[in-house]
């Protein structure tokens, strides 16, 4: 995020520092959000193809990509945990 006035030092230091820190966390909430969305519509799609009695090879596709996309979430929330934790 680049600000045109990005005050280092001096009395809206503070101000600036907490308006980066805003910043990058609206942008990773959207980012989680979209993140558990996507799964969603993954495992609706998983369950739709194990009622409708889809080919087992394209079960196994969809359940690779939830797995896939659960796999990539976890991570993604324990470096961000793991940054606030720092």
């Amino acid at each position: 995020m680049n600000i045109p006035y990005d005050f280092t030092c001096g009395p809206f230091a503070s101000s600036s520092i907490g308006l980066k820190k805003f910043g990058f966390s609206m942008y990773e909430a959207i980012l989680f959000q979209q993140s558990i969305e996507a799964q969603m519509k993954l495992e609706n799609e998983l369950n739709l193809a194990i009622e409708n009695g889809e080919e087992v090879d394209v079960i196994e596709t969809k359940q690779r990509e939830v797995d896939y996309l659960s796999c990539l979430f976890e991570l993604s929330l324990s470096i961000a945990l793991d940054d606030e934790l720092h």
